[in-house]
């Protein structure tokens, strides 16, 4: 074919081609603006995590993927935001979800709390602890008692003194029991939890005052309340126990988490086994007299109690009666606190 000939095709043959052109580029046109509508409903009907919140808290979504230019959005289908644990959660979730509060969905986490720039998340209080201080006060005898027990508890650790309180309302016969026996008018004793492996417990730094009549106050080792003749018989899972030269004093009991037949009464009279001991093995069951802690009455040497076998908790409370004879009871009327610390010993 000739120059001309080929320059005369191609002169018919241009506007076809170029009418070719533009349909295929209108067909493109129409192809892309399909598929960004496509785009735009599939992104609609999915979760939209809008990275300032403005979408999830009911703003405009105008600007975001998949919303075409001067068309109304579709509007924001409900979605869960997701959330890690915080650092060091140990909640076994699977990351990203937290177990559901009360009422609320699975998946559901509160948004955090925020802070002012320099400040730090408080922490989280500490629980009150149950043991006094040291140099904590014990209450005046001769005041009105509290209608609420002033008792403390304790557990211990060997070799870490442990300090308590004591309510000169405290019935021991109620160690065995989940709450004061109520005709004895007393409240709980102090529950003293051991650590494991037995030992001994000592008792020292022994403080405060106790009255049972208007006027008359004695110390931990007890005194002549009600002519000072102490005989009670047992009660619940406690035996009984004697001194007939004192009354009042602090008395103790251990425990287990099983109990056998109750055993016979200590006497701590100054013809049996007096007050003076330096060591004391009591069985599990049967109160004894702690007093101060010491051999002597503000004076002498640590006194050790034993822990007998099968032991696990310590009770410590006051050996109280009608004129401290026969059954336990008459707690109603006593007054005042003492403190002290407890230790136990390794074997």
């Amino acid at each position: 074919m000739s120059r001309s000939s080929f320059s005369a095709l191609g002169t018919r043959t241009l506007p076809l081609v170029a009418l070719a052109l533009c349909a295929c580029a209108s067909r493109s046109s129409s192809h892309v603006r399909h598929a960004t509508l496509s785009s735009a409903s599939t992104a609609s009907s999915a979760p939209i995590v809008s990275p300032d919140g403005a979408c999830a808290r009911g703003g405009s979504c105008e600007g975001v993927i998949g919303a075409a230019p001067h068309e109304q959005a579709p509007a924001p289908q409900p979605r869960v935001i997701l959330r890690a644990p915080p650092p060091g959660s140990a909640d076994g979730s699977p990351r990203g979800l937290l177990p559901p509060s009360a009422g609320q969905p699975r998946g559901y986490a509160p948004m955090p709390p925020t802070y002012a720039q320099g400040a730090s998340a408080p922490t989280q209080a500490a629980p009150p602890s149950d043991e006094p201080a040291p140099n904590a006060a014990t209450l005046d005898p001769d005041a009105p008692m509290p209608k609420r027990s002033v008792t403390t508890h304790a557990t211990l650790q060997l070799g870490r003194p442990a300090n308590v309180m004591l309510d000169a309302r405290s019935d021991l016969f109620s160690a065995s029991l989940a709450a004061a026996d109520a005709g004895r008018g007393g409240v709980p004793p102090s529950t003293i939890t051991l650590a494991p492996g037995g030992g001994a417990v000592v008792v020292g730094a022994a403080r405060g005052l106790i009255g049972c009549e208007s006027g008359a106050h004695w110390g931990p080792d007890g005194g002549s309340c009600a002519s000072g003749r102490t005989h009670l018989t047992p009660a619940d899972r406690v035996s009984g126990i004697a001194a007939h030269e004192r009354s009042l004093f602090i008395a103790g009991v251990f425990l287990g988490d099983t109990s056998g037949p109750v055993p016979e009464a200590l006497d701590f009279s100054d013809a049996a086994l007096g007050r003076a001991f330096p060591e004391l093995r009591p069985k599990l069951g049967q109160s004894f007299f702690i007093g101060d802690g010491l051999t002597g009455t503000g004076a002498g040497t640590p006194q050790r109690f034993v822990v007998p076998p099968g032991a696990t908790r310590l009770y410590v409370g006051f050996a109280d009666g009608s004129a401290f004879q026969g059954q336990p009871g008459w707690y109603h009327d006593n007054t005042g606190s003492v403190a002290f610390q407890v230790t136990q010993h390794a074997p």
